[in-house]
C-alpha cells in the first residue's frame, strides 16, 4: 500500500495528493481499532474511550465540512489556493518584476472557471497576471487571446494568439482562432495563412474549410470560391455557410440567377441570418427585380442588420 505514495513511477501531474493515503491508512487505523477496541471492553476505560472517539469524530466532521467549503466549485477551490500561493508582482511603467511566483495554475484554472461562466473581466484579470508574469502556458495565451476578442480589442488579441502559438504551434483551436481575428480585421491573406496552418493540423475540419472559402471569397478569388465550394457542398449539403459563399461568387462573377438560388437555399438553412437576406436583396437588385430586392431589405432589417444607405437609395 505505502508503494502507491512513493511515486517511483508518477501517476499524472500530482506528486503529493490526499487520495494516495487513503489505502495506506487501513493499516494504521486497523491498529487504532484494536486500541480502542481494548479500551472500550474494559469498564474502566470504556467512557473515556468513547469520549475521546466522539471528540476526535466531531473534530474531523467540522473539518470536513470546512473543506467541503472549498470544494464547492472551481472558481471557490482555485481561489482558496491563490490566497496561500499569490504572484506578487511589481510593474513600473513597461519594466514588470515578479517578486514572488505563485501557483500558476490555480490562476489559469480560476480564469477558465470564470470564462465558462462568463465573467470575462474577473478570467481577463487572472490571465493578465500570468501574461505579466511571462508565462509560457500557451492555453493561457490562447484564452487571454479569445477574452480580448470579446472585448473588441483584436489588436492585442492577435498579440496573445501569435504568443500561443510561439510556444505550442500544434495546436489547431489557436490558428483557427486567430485567423478569425485576422478576417474580422479584413487582413483576408493573413487569415487564409491561418486556415491552411489548421487544416495541415486537422486535415477536413468543415469548419476551417468552411471559413477558407470566406477568405478567399474576401480577397475577390472568385473560380478558386466555386471550385472550393462545388468540392465543399458534396461533403456539406447542409452547410449554410458554404452555401452562401458559392451564391455570393456566382453574383460577383454576374451568374444571378445561380447565385439567388445558392442563397435562397442558404437562407432556408438558416433562415435567421441578415447578412444573407442583404446579400439575396444585393442579387436581386442585379437582376432588375427591385421588389424582391426591397422584400429581403426589410427581413434583413428585421434581423439586426445594418443596410448601408446607398444601397437602399439604389431600391427606391
Amino acid at each position: 500500500m505505502v508503494a502507491l505514495v512513493l511515486q517511483f513511477v508518477s501517476v499524472g501531474q500530482a506528486i503529493m495528493a490526499d487520495r494516495y493515503s487513503y489505502l495506506p491508512f487501513i493499516g494504521a487505523f486497523f491498529c487504532i481499532s484494536i486500541f480502542l477496541h481494548d479500551l472500550i471492553e474494559k469498564q474502566k476505560t470504556k467512557n473515556i474511550a468513547l469520549g475521546i472517539v466522539l471528540v476526535v469524530s466531531v473534530f474531523f466532521g467540522w473539518q470536513t465540512f470546512n473543506s467541503t467549503q472549498l470544494w464547492h466549485n472551481s472558481g471557490a477551490l482555485w481561489t482558496n489556493v491563490i490566497n496561500k500561493y499569490p504572484y506578487v508582482i511589481e510593474q513600473k511603467g513597461n519594466i514588470v518584476t515578479v517578486k514572488e511566483k505563485g501557483f500558476e495554475t490555480a490562476y489559469k484554472n480560476r480564469g477558465n472557471w470564470y470564462a465558462d461562466h462568463q465573467l470575462y473581466d474577473s478570467a481577463f484579470a487572472d490571465y493578465d497576471v500570468l501574461a505579466r508574469a511571462a508565462t509560457k502556458d500557451a492555453g493561457v495565451w490562447s484564452n487571454l487571446g479569445n477574452v480580448y476578442a470579446l472585448r473588441g480589442n483584436m489588436e492585442k488579441s492577435l498579440e496573445a494568439y501569435s504568443k500561443a502559438v510561439e510556444y505550442n504551434p500544434k495546436n489547431y483551436q489557436t490558428y483557427l482562432n486567430r485567423g478569425l481575428t485576422y478576417s474580422n480585421l479584413n487582413m483576408h491573406q493573413k487569415a487564409l495563412e491561418d486556415m491552411d496552418l489548421t487544416l495541415q493540423l486537422v486535415p477536413g475540419m468543415e469548419q476551417a474549410l468552411a471559413l477558407r472559402t470566406r477568405c478567399l471569397l474576401n480577397l475577390g478569388k472568385y473560380p478558386e470560391v466555386l471550385t472550393e465550394t462545388n468540392k465543399l457542398l458534396q461533403q456539406f449539403p447542409n452547410n449554410a455557410e458554404i452555401w452562401f459563399y458559392r451564391g455570393t461568387a456566382y453574383i460577383n462573377s454576374d451568374l444571378i440567377n445561380e447565385g439567388i438560388a445558392d442563397i435562397s437555399k442558404a437562407i432556408q438553412l438558416n433562415p435567421s441570418n441578415g447578412s444573407y437576406h442583404y446579400n439575396l436583396a444585393f442579387g436581386y437588385l442585379k437582376a432588375g427585380n427591385k421588389a424582391m430586392a426591397q422584400q429581403e431589405v426589410v427581413q434583413a432589417q428585421k434581423l439586426g442588420f445594418t443596410v448601408p444607405p446607398e444601397f437602399l437609395n439604389q431600391i427606391e
